[in-house]
């Protein structure tokens, strides 16, 4: 079961910790916004880690800032 967080460019977080295990095949990432309770872990591929974490939005993560 995953579940989908949608995104809000508009809010502005002070710190955001991401913990990653990273196989072959998956990614599994667990995120904690403010100190609060960390939120459920997340199951992905590498396209859908980079789409989600590096702001942006089409072609995928290549890698570059």
């Amino acid at each position: 079961m995953n579940a989908i967080t949608e995104l809000n460019p508009t809010v502005i977080h002070a710190t955001i910790k991401l913990g990653v295990d990273a196989h072959a095949k998956w990614f599994y990432v667990a995120r904690q916004v403010d100190g609060a309770t960390p939120q459920p872990i997340q199951k992905m591929t590498l396209d859908g880690f980079g789409i989600r974490y590096s702001g942006r939005r089409g072609s995928g993560y290549n890698g570059q800032s």
